[in-house]
């Protein structure tokens, strides 16, 4: 059995037990490594990038060693799209092989015109426009205003319990994303990102904080729940209360302020010193 698979389908459901109806802990994208621990009957116990471990369906799962190896020494190409389709043809009426969301990996096989070809991990050709993936040397630079506009990108987006994908997100699923996107694994559970970076104080009018820090907030001693700063008291955040992507306020006088939030306030963790 090979000690590596690669994410054949638009996202893979990771659930705490090898079973349908267990609970669902995260969510991995199309194109990414996985390390492979243990099988029980169809289903793959799995070990990810951000140290996360959980179990998936092997029909989510693509197992070629060839493909693998494409996909772990050749350059790829990383969708840059809340939602794309793989097309069958270079053609906009072309039926879809799969579709794409935010971050998803691709092997290229050639460019032709405004298209990539492209090969997917379960070893079909497909085509996608050029607009929608990025090769490696044109991935951009990390910085406060970018890392703060693709969060902004993402509103509206429904909350799920366990979402790691543009399809849907939880509050983690949210900001792992948006810094997996520029470079930085963060941990897959809010209580564990609060360990990251380094600790900053808000300020008494929440003025220290700056777009990019990672806010945390808890009922009770444990961190439960996590959000992005666009600068001062805005956020941005999925939220299960909002039931989508949304951007709040700590400021008793914004039109965005919730109550709730500022009540709740933890910390404040800066990721990314010099961006």
């Amino acid at each position: 059995m090979s000690s590596e698979a690669l994410v054949k389908t638009a996202v893979a459901q990771i659930r705490v037990e090898p079973d349908q109806r267990s609970e669902l802990f995260s969510q991995a994208t199309l194109g990414h490594r996985i390390r492979v621990i243990e099988r029980k009957k169809r289903w793959v116990n799995c070990g990810f990038d951000d140290k996360s471990q959980g179990w998936v369906h092997e029909g989510s799962l693509s197992f070629v060693e060839s493909i693998m190896k494409l996909y772990g020494e050749g350059p790829l190409l990383t969708a840059r799209t809340l939602l794309s389709r793989v097309l069958s043809e270079p053609a906009p009426g072309a039926y879809a092989l799969t579709i794409l969301t935010d971050g998803s990996l691709l092997s290229p096989e050639s460019r032709e015109g405004e298209w990539w070809k492209v090969l997917l991990p379960d070893n079909r050709i497909g085509w996608i426009p050029s607009a929608v993936a990025l090769p490696d040397d044109k991935k951009p630079r990390a910085s406060r205003e970018a890392i703060s506009r693709l969060a902004l990108a993402y509103l509206g987006i429904p909350y799920l319990w366990g979402g790691t994908s543009t399809l849907a997100l939880d509050c983690s699923g949210l900001t792992q994303l948006v810094y997996r996107l520029h470079g930085t694994i963060l941990p897959r559970n809010s209580f564990e990102q609060a360990d990251s970076g380094s600790h900053i104080e808000p300020g008494a009018n929440w003025e220290n904080l700056q777009s990019g820090d990672l806010l945390f907030f808890a009922e009770g001693e444990r961190v439960d729940h996590v959000a992005l700063s666009l600068g001062g008291a805005e956020l941005v955040h999925a939220s299960m209360s909002n039931g989508c992507v949304a951007r709040e306020a700590l400021d008793p006088d914004a039109d965005s302020f919730s109550e709730r939030l500022a009540n709740m306030f933890h910390s404040a963790r800066r990721v990314h010193q010099n961006c």
